[in-house]
């Protein structure tokens, strides 16, 4: 078209009619051509403004994000779904638990514990015997003889004093009596050594208190003549010496009882030195040591001594061990000696071998299988749940639980199957 207005206005060609080519003519008009003026050099230096450009945006990228978590959705659809419909199996396994022994072991301690030392303690003898103390008084009379010739008292005579008798103790001669310028007789003396005929102090006899001889020959010859009253025996001193009393004696049973108390005071003592391996296992010595005893020499019969003390020593030395170092010791033996654990320690018989210590231990145990995942997939794949269990009966107890519901064997892929070991073999 010449113009637009001839594009406006003209009528349209129907369709299918051949269209002729038409050319538009493009016209370039210049206008006066002009001088391009010169630019002379400023010899003034002058600010000028300078505008920055303004920065040009980045060009947008198309995002990557959706497109991911698309994906992303996808792949957890997928394993979802095999998750949930591919086949798979739970296998559950306690496993099989064997008794083992009971074992008998001796556990040698070479360097147990070692406790040693002296005791020292003393001990009372209290006398509970008692002997008699007897005695008969002694003491002097003096004969008076009123006749005119000698009388001979021989020993053994008898003199009272009211109901104490007494006996001389040697013949003496009582000499004559003497007639006095009044007309009297001065009797004639003998003096004699006197005892009691009986034990006590009741023959304890004031001065003048013995006026009696008892035998009656004696005393006619003494007298001279019937008539005379006089007096024909006087003791001039008391009597004395006369007791019945009884003294304590140490006996037999107050040493025993003694020795009996300081033997457990010495125990006792050893005892409280020992108090820290009460909870121990100990040995003392194959031969108990006896305890040194001293100041017992010389105390039996001893008399008239109330109390006496005796002394003693008692030496100890006690290998110990504690019970817990013993069980871990037998426990320690016992899992080297066998794949078990133990489960029970009875401690036996402990015995001294010189500076060592030998203990007996029983321990029982139980053994079971170490069970590792791989062997249970191995066993049980492609099996069903029936045939899953007996491959494993020697393993222990086992339950296979399978899914899905329509699924009848555990399946091949071991990463579809899930395995627990329950118990004492986890």
């Amino acid at each position: 078209y010449a113009s637009v207005d001839d594009a406006r206005t003209a009528t349209p060609q129907p369709a299918g009619a051949a269209a002729g080519l038409h050319h538009a003519a493009i016209h370039v008009i210049r206008g006066p051509t002009e001088p391009v003026p010169t630019v002379s050099a400023d010899t003034e230096t002058r600010s000028v403004a300078v505008v920055r450009p303004r920065p040009r945006r980045a060009r947008r990228s198309v995002p990557l994000v959706a497109p991911l978590v698309a994906a992303g959705a996808l792949l957890l659809t997928a394993v979802v779904a095999a998750a949930t419909f591919l086949p798979a199996a739970t296998i559950r396994i306690t496993p099989r638990t064997d008794p083992v022994g009971p074992v008998t072991y001796r556990i040698t301690i070479t360097e147990p514990e070692r406790a040693r030392g002296t005791v020292a303690e003393t001990a009372t003898v209290t006398a509970t015997g008692s002997y008699p103390i007897q005695a008969a008084a002694t003491g002097s009379v003096v004969f008076l003889n009123w006749n005119f010739v000698p009388v001979e008292v021989p020993a053994r005579t008898l003199v009272a004093a009211g109901a104490q008798a007494f006996e001389t103790t040697a013949p003496v001669v009582a000499g004559a009596g003497d007639l006095t310028g009044e007309g009297t007789i001065q009797a004639g003396e003998g003096a004699a050594g006197v005892v009691a005929a009986a034990v006590g102090p009741a023959a304890n006899v004031p001065a003048e208190a013995i006026n009696q001889v008892l035998d009656e020959e004696t005393a006619a010859r003494l007298r001279g003549f019937p008539s005379n009253t006089e007096r024909l025996v006087v003791n001039p001193e008391a009597t004395a010496g006369g007791v019945n009393i009884t003294g304590v004696e140490i006996t037999q049973a107050d040493l025993d009882a003694a020795v009996a108390a300081l033997r457990e005071a010495l125990d006792t003592g050893v005892t409280d030195a020992l108090r820290g391996t009460g909870d121990d296992l100990f040995a003392d010595a194959a031969e108990a040591p006896e305890p040194v005893i001293s100041g017992i020499e010389g105390l039996l019969g001893k008399r008239d001594q109330d109390q006496a003390e005796i002394s003693g020593e008692l030496a100890y030395d006690r290998l110990s061990v504690a019970t817990d170092e013993v069980r871990a010791m037998a426990e320690e033996r016992f899992a080297a000696d066998r794949d078990a654990v133990p489960t029970r320690v009875e401690i036996g018989e402990v015995r001294r071998e010189g500076d060592a210590l030998t203990v007996a231990v029983t321990v029982t145990g139980s053994s079971t299988p170490e069970i590792g995942r791989r062997e249970v997939i191995e066993r049980v794949a492609g099996l069903s749940a029936d045939e899953a269990k007996a491959a494993l009966a020697e393993l222990g107890e086992a339950t296979v639980d399978l899914w899905p519901e329509w699924v009848t064997s555990v399946p091949e892929n071991d990463w579809r199957i899930e395995v627990q070991i329950i118990g004492a073999g986890s």
